[in-house]
């Protein structure tokens, strides 16, 4: 039986650039929302608060949350993301109040 030569195996690398991101933004501050977003790649998680939050917000006042996990202001957004943003401080009119109710036989 003869051999056959395939010769040498070639490498192929195929590099993959994404320009824009799209990530779920669910903002649970105030009136709220939820919505696909378009960013640049790489986009800082504080520029995004900035861009979709109202004008004098802290990021410092919330919870960042990016697929369930908290994450720094400085990390950047990839293709995919779910972006959370919940208020971390207490707001004066978000107040629990909670009533004892009369229990039958007590």
């Amino acid at each position: 039986m003869s051999t056959q030569d395939f010769g040498t195996p070639e490498v192929v690398t195929e590099t993959v650039t994404v320009e824009n991101v799209k990530i779920l933004v669910i903002n649970n501050a105030g009136n709220g929302f939820a919505d696909f977003k378009t960013f640049p790649a790489g986009t800082k998680y504080v520029d995004i608060f900035k861009q979709i939050m109202p004008e004098g917000a802290k990021p410092e006042d919330y919870s960042i949350r990016v697929n369930k996990n908290l994450v720094s202001t400085e990390d950047g957004a990839t293709h995919g993301d779910n972006l959370s943003i919940t208020s971390a401080v207490a707001n004066p009119n978000d107040r629990l109040t909670v009533a004892p109710k009369k229990v039958a036989g007590a």
